[in-house]
């Protein structure tokens, strides 16, 4: 933060800086300094990734004070101003769930999809079919991902969520034990996966082991996993 400042003194309009300041004070947890900080920033001209990248940053620190209706206005203004970054589809996809938008959450991941070609996104679409009840679609491309991947167990987590919505608590079990023994033999102590534990605490989390979810959620958040979902997930298990 002082280096930040220190380069404000020199070049007080600079986007970057002002963005990068309020994404610090956004990680300490001030978030009116961050957003007091980015408000300056987008008063200055600027057009393109740096201006969408402005939104972006609002759109968390609104997220994380829980006005999702304004922080999805600004998702979609980084979307529109810059639509090929897919860490802004994915913020966005977060926002329309918390608001249950399902069919908007559906069409916004099919767009960035198409504009960004992006497996992940992909992921979050299917997730999302699974959240709006079109389940065999879902299972259609969890099954086919299933048949061609070496490591299942984000896949298998899938599948459990979507036998699950079908009522097949048994299969949705074995799904979920099947990809906790796959991650302990891929998770090693002196390792840094924070998503593989969070896919763990995800797995123990879905089975009701909301202990040992708290645990993986704290590792992975330990090892540099900073995720709004993550943030929130803790939340609800403390």
């Amino acid at each position: 933060m002082k280096d930040l400042k220190r380069a404000l003194h020199f070049e007080a309009g600079s986007v970057m800086a002002q963005r990068e300041l309020s994404r610090a004070y956004f990680a300490l947890g001030k978030t009116n300094e961050a957003l007091e900080t980015v408000n300056h920033a987008l008063k200055n001209p600027s057009e393109g990734p740096d201006r969408a990248s402005l939104f972006a940053v609002r759109a968390e620190i609104f997220h994380e004070r829980k006005e999702h209706k304004t922080a999805l206005e600004d998702a979609n203004r980084a979307i529109e101003e810059h639509p090929i970054n897919v860490e802004w589809y994915l913020l966005r996809s977060q926002l329309q769930e918390d608001l249950k938008l399902k069919k908007e959450r559906i069409q916004g991941l099919e767009q960035g999809i198409q504009e960004t070609g992006s497996a992940v996104l992909e992921q979050e679409w299917i997730e999302a079919l699974i959240d709006d009840g079109q389940v065999d679609l879902a299972l259609e491309k969890i099954e086919a991902e299933l048949a061609k991947t070496r490591w299942k167990s984000s896949w298998l987590i899938r599948r459990a969520k979507a036998r699950r919505a079908l009522g097949k608590t048994e299969e949705s079990k074995t799904d979920l034990e099947a990809a906790i023994a796959e991650l302990d033999r891929r998770i090693r102590p002196s390792a840094t996966d924070p998503p593989l534990l969070a896919d763990r605490g995800q797995a123990y989390e879905l089975l009701g082991k909301k202990e040992d979810a708290r645990k993986n959620y704290e590792q992975a958040k330990e090892k540099g996993m900073t995720e709004q979902w993550l943030r929130e997930r803790l939340r609800a298990l403390k």
